[in-house]
């Protein structure tokens, strides 16, 4: 029992005295951001070279964003343990990990469809649909 509750202790933080979920949050949310933005600059963009490496940047935070989620569901997971049963908080943090899931599912099927199809209407409504879902669990964590 005991590497499991210091691999919970590392994961909370507790060796830095501060939670490592808030600090690593920022980086999957800012990729998938740029990922929202890159794509409408790829989607008006009439120059083809500027909407191809739109296009290849916004696949590239996608990735950035699914790989660093994995280690960041993981804190937030280690925190989640200590939330007591049965509260409004342990409700929430349900519906934010439910969210957080969601938006984590979408992502990683937006790099499966892009191999060539580019910054397309569906690809941007997609995306900014991904990126209304991050915000409503931004805002119940």
């Amino acid at each position: 029992m005991q590497p499991f509750r210091t691999l919970k202790t590392f994961l909370q933080g507790k060796a830095l005295s501060h939670p490592l979920h808030p600090v690593l949050v920022h980086i999957p949310i800012g990729a998938w951001i740029l990922s929202f933005i890159f794509d409408v600059i790829g989607f008006v963009s009439s120059e083809a070279s500027l909407r191809a490496s739109m296009v290849q940047s916004s696949y590239w935070c996608l990735v950035v964003g699914i790989i660093v989620v994995l280690p960041t569901m993981a804190t937030g997971l280690a925190e989640f343990v200590d939330v007591p049963a049965h509260t409004t908080a342990q409700k929430i943090g349900w519906a934010h990990m439910g969210v957080n899931f969601l938006v984590t599912v979408i992502y990683l099927l937006q790099i499966m469809m892009r191999s060539a199809e580019g910054a397309t209407a569906r690809v941007v409504i997609i995306n900014g649909i991904s990126f209304l879902l991050l915000g409503v669990s931004g805002y119940l964590g």
